[in-house]
């Protein structure tokens, strides 16, 4: 199940839809997109090298310093050493490294105004 919102600046008006979650699509619905890199290239040796490897793909907020927000999709493998995540996203907006599970700041990227958040979506 997934949840998306849309983040607006209640200033300058800019906003971002963001989704949430892992809905229903099973596992193997993503192998060949983790295979062919769209997951990264760590993601991807460690598919090839671990094959039988029990895997979720999820959509996780992230937010920046500079108070942009976004979400990306997360490969997270599972091994006998526990959870592996392979992820590392820098902001588009300022380069920084971005947080995971984080709204950024609560102000606009843009202009820093304040950034407010609802829901408007279940999906799976």
């Amino acid at each position: 199940m997934g949840v998306g919102y849309t983040v607006r600046c209640e200033s300058c008006g800019w906003s971002k839809d963001i989704l949430i979650g892992s809905g229903m699509l099973p596992p193997d619905h993503f192998r060949d997109d983790i295979l062919a890199g769209s997951f990264g290239r760590d993601a991807k040796e460690f598919l090839e090298n671990n094959p039988e490897a029990g895997y979720l793909v999820e959509q996780v907020p992230y937010g920046c310093k500079c108070g942009y927000v976004t979400s990306f999709s997360e490969v997270i493998f599972y091994s006998d050493n526990g959870k592996i995540r392979m992820v590392s996203h820098r902001c588009c907006h300022c380069g920084a490294k971005m947080r995971k599970n984080s709204w950024g700041s609560g102000s606009c990227w843009k202009c820093g105004g304040k950034l407010s958040m609802m829901e408007t979506l279940l999906w799976d």
